[in-house]
């Protein structure tokens, strides 16, 4: 290892470069450097840090000594009982900044107001990554700065991440990520581990660490397989992993784009992030197409983080109305085998996958690109098939997307019927998402195409904590928003709570 390391202070300033980091990662988690260059996480955070290094250079402060309370847990339950105590408690942690810092300039701030270095410092602030002492399996808890939205990138589930360093305290905006360890934690763990970072932040729940989660989920439903090291959940073990903190699982099968557009943006524009389960097919030889790893059936989970609207013209698609949400095309997700905010893209191929065993081949007819390597070590040599969608919600949202939808199609159907001049797919469309009367009403008193008195009746009215909010538009101007209750009961006669038109004339 490089002399820079030796004799290391408690806390070091390095101008970033990619090799350094690669050196740092390694003499944190003790992995060879080639392995350590190797890993797929790597290329995403070259590519990551890249993005900003564009704009100037970088800092990495590094922690050397570093207690996380996640990987506490995980030693405790486990690592500590190894032999010969081979592994550290205690972890490295890397702070990212934009511009150049050093030890002189951190220490010659201790004049200045804390108040104002602060803030200083938090304008330049990209994020930390916590380095397990542990070998090839080391990323530990990562907060790092999105991407600019550019009107495309959408992070509706972001929370507050803090860290203190110094005496300082900073934040970033962002959704906690880690790598499986496969001891600890599968990749369902960790996918679920982020999901409720962010509905802790939305409801108030407990934040548990990954070795919590996988002992609740394998003490309620217990397999034949062991539960340290942990292989992975299923579905069960994780619906009743959401369910001891609180809320409730929505198990939802997804087979068609379509599908899962509108539905993990329904409940995304609400800051619910959702467990995706997908199938993994290589495509290393596309004339022959296989189960990743020859695993048929083995199945990956990751957590729906955000969604790109990189489409400007809405779809339409069989039995549905058209929705604005079939504009995205990809969804950000926390993979953990690849890093947070990662891709995956709407425009995957249909193929058919042979079984062997005199079974006819499988069609596999809606996949999504994603960034993992293939057979021959190609990234992009994968794809994803969903398999299902696993949404945690509050108790009090009784009444599932689902219904809306088919609410809703029903009201395009009418409308349809009754102004005939607007006919054309993209001429009427609609948005359909969960929201909070909160953010309704803040949104309402801020709508610029809304008059006042619209504005008013429609804050002093009294709404439910919880609603699905359908917004009408046509020819791209907003029309209508119809409100229905998500907390009724789904047989309820009537779900609609309010109409509010905007600078329309209401039709007869």
């Amino acid at each position: 290892m490089g002399s820079q390391f030796e004799h290391a202070k408690p806390v070091q300033c390095f101008p970033y470069s990619f090799d350094l980091l690669c050196e740092l990662l390694s003499e944190a988690s003790g992995t060879p450097i080639e392995s350590t260059r190797a890993k797929l996480h790597l290329t995403y955070f070259k590519e990551y840090l890249g993005h900003f290094q564009d704009r100037g250079c970088l800092t990495i402060v590094v922690e050397w000594q570093y207690t996380d309370r996640d990987f506490l847990e995980d030693y405790a339950s486990y690592y500590v009982r190894c032999f010969n105590q081979k592994y550290k408690s205690i972890c490295v942690r890397l702070h990212f900044f934009q511009g150049a810092l050093d030890e002189t300039f951190l220490a010659g701030q201790l004049s200045t107001a804390r108040s104002e270095i602060e803030i200083r410092l938090n304008q330049r602030y990209l994020g930390f990554l916590v380095v397990k002492p542990i070998p090839h399996k080391f990323v530990g808890r990562t907060c790092l700065r999105t991407y600019e939205s550019s009107g495309r990138r959408f992070f509706p589930a972001l929370c507050r991440c803090e860290a203190h360093l110094l005496g300082l305290r900073l934040h970033v905006e962002s959704l906690a990520f880690q790598e499986q360890d496969t001891v600890a934690a599968a990749c369902a763990t960790s996918a679920l581990w982020s999901v409720l970072h962010a509905t802790a932040s939305l409801f108030r729940h407990k934040i548990y660490t990954p070795v919590e989660i996988t002992k609740i989920a394998t003490e309620k439903f217990p397999t034949l397989a062991r539960s340290f090291p942990n292989a992975g959940l299923t579905s069960t073990q994780i619906a009743a992993a959401i369910q001891d903190v609180g809320l409730e699982p929505e198990v939802l099968p997804m087979r068609e784009k379509a599908q899962l557009q509108s539905t993990a943006y329904a409940y995304l524009r609400a800051g619910i992030p959702c467990l995706l389960i997908a199938e993994l097919f290589d495509l290393t030889h596309p004339e022959n197409p296989i189960p990743f790893d020859n695993k048929l059936e083995a199945t990956h989970a990751v957590a729906v983080t955000g969604y790109s609207m990189g489409k400007s013209e809405s779809e339409l698609f069989q039995g549905t109305p058209t929705l604005r949400s079939s504009r995205i095309d990809k969804l950000y997700v926390h993979d953990d085998g690849v890093g947070p905010f990662s891709r995956l893209e709407f425009d995957g191929p249909c193929f058919k996958v042979d079984l062997g065993q005199s079974k006819p081949p499988r069609n596999v007819g809606f996949t999504m690109r994603s960034s993992w390597k293939g057979k021959k070590g190609t990234v992009g040599a994968v794809c994803f098939a969903p398999v299902k969608l696993i949404v945690p919600v509050y108790h009090k949202i009784r009444v599932p997307y689902a219904l809306i939808l088919r609410i809703v199609r029903d009201m395009d159907k009418s409308l349809r019927k009754d102004i005939p001049s607007y006919t054309e797919p993209n001429e009427l469309q609609w948005d359909v998402f969960l929201t909070s009367a909160t953010d309704f009403k803040k949104e309402l008193r801020d709508a610029p195409d809304a008059r006042n008195e619209i504005k008013w009746a429609g804050l002093e009215r009294p709404l439910p904590r919880f609603l699905w909010r359908a917004t009408c538009f046509i020819c791209g101007t907003r029309w209508v928003d119809i409100l229905y209750d998500a907390t009724d009961i789904a047989q309820s006669t009537s779900l609609e709570v309010a109409t509010i038109w905007y600078d329309q004339t209401e039709p007869t």
